[in-house]
């Protein structure tokens, strides 16, 4: 009996991993998690006019890396260049409780290997990934792991020869989701 039920539980899994499957074969795929709102539908447009920020809110642009988003007015941002043409901008409020990073680094690659991912996130943890359009660029957010910040929501996506990083911790994931549906690739 037991033989059996494990049978019947493999197959109840291969059932469901083939749903899966159709289903992302079907939907092109991409899906988008809930706090993240929908991604795919802010698909950009090659407008290089400064965008009207919403209440609050004000526009950061890099004209090197081709993206701009809307950020709390009250935040300040720092760059940070790491060489080698990559650069990091750290956003954050004045008492650091809330805060996210883009990190850019130049990258020829279609998709995020191996050995570039434990290059930047050491502790080689990806949990729940899903992969998603950012304005249109495809990638994948996932919570992480750093020794700094502790459990991280993470989006990676590549756009341009370059690979986009952008991390806060893990408790700010929906509120990076609003920030991250303001993304807006420049021509």
């Amino acid at each position: 009996m037991t033989r059996f039920s494990t049978r019947m539980k493999i197959a109840i899994l291969m059932g469901l991993l083939l749903l899966v499957g159709t289903y992302f074969f079907f939907s092109g795929g991409s899906v988008t998690a809930p706090e993240w709102g929908n991604l795919n539908a802010a698909s950009s447009t090659t407008s290089t006019a400064t965008r009207v920020a919403p209440d609050g809110q004000k526009e950061f642009r890099s004209e090197q890396y081709k993206f701009s988003l809307f950020y709390p007015q009250d935040f300040t941002v720092q760059e940070f260049d790491e060489g080698n043409g990559a650069r990091t901008f750290v956003f954050g409020d004045e008492k650091h409780e809330r805060g996210f990073q883009v990190f850019v680094i130049p990258y020829a690659q279609e998709q995020v290997d191996r050995e570039r991912f434990l290059l930047d996130s050491p502790s080689g943890v990806m949990k729940e990934s899903i992969d998603v359009l950012i304005d249109g660029a495809k990638g994948t957010i996932f919570f992480g792991k750093n020794g700094i910040m502790g459990d991280t929501r993470e989006a990676w996506f590549i756009r341009g020869g370059f690979l986009y990083e952008v991390t806060t911790y893990k408790d700010l994931d929906a509120w990076l989701g609003g920030i991250m549906q303001t993304w807006h690739w420049l021509p």
